[in-house]
């Protein structure tokens, strides 16, 4: 690694419980009622994230370490989706995503994205954000 001129930074997630962390899981309970009602419930759901793809390096999950060999930055935003079985995306976000960007995305962008789910899935879709 040091011959490619690769250095080791190590990366520590950190998550705790609050107090208010416990409560009764409304969520939870909502999704369990949707269950029992249709077996088939969490096939409607779009599940979507986002992520932001930087050159400044390769990030390794599995040691948890981050391996910079780079001076020049450049970054991608990309969306994906998934509902059911179907992958909706991959699409490039702006580098600057701002909430207005985010709005005209989810607006105009994704019901083109959508077009490939039938028709019965989208008219009963849930969107997971």
């Amino acid at each position: 690694l040091k011959e490619n001129l690769l250095h080791p930074y190590h990366i520590q997630r950190v998550q705790s419980l609050s107090p208010n962390d416990f409560p009764p899981r409304r969520f939870c309970r909502w999704f369990q009622r949707k269950i029992t009602d249709n077996p088939l419930f969490h096939a409607t759901i779009l599940m979507t994230d986002e992520c932001c793809f930087t050159r400044d390096g390769i990030l390794n999950y599995h040691n948890t370490h981050y391996w910079m060999n780079s001076q020049y930055r450049f970054s991608v935003n990309i969306w994906a989706g998934i509902v059911g079985t179907q992958l909706i995306g991959p699409y490039v976000l702006p580098r600057r995503l701002t909430g207005e960007a985010y709005l005209n995305f989810l607006q105009f962008n994704l019901p083109e994205l959508l077009e490939e789910v039938p028709l019965n899935i989208r008219q009963n879709l849930w969107f997971m954000h």
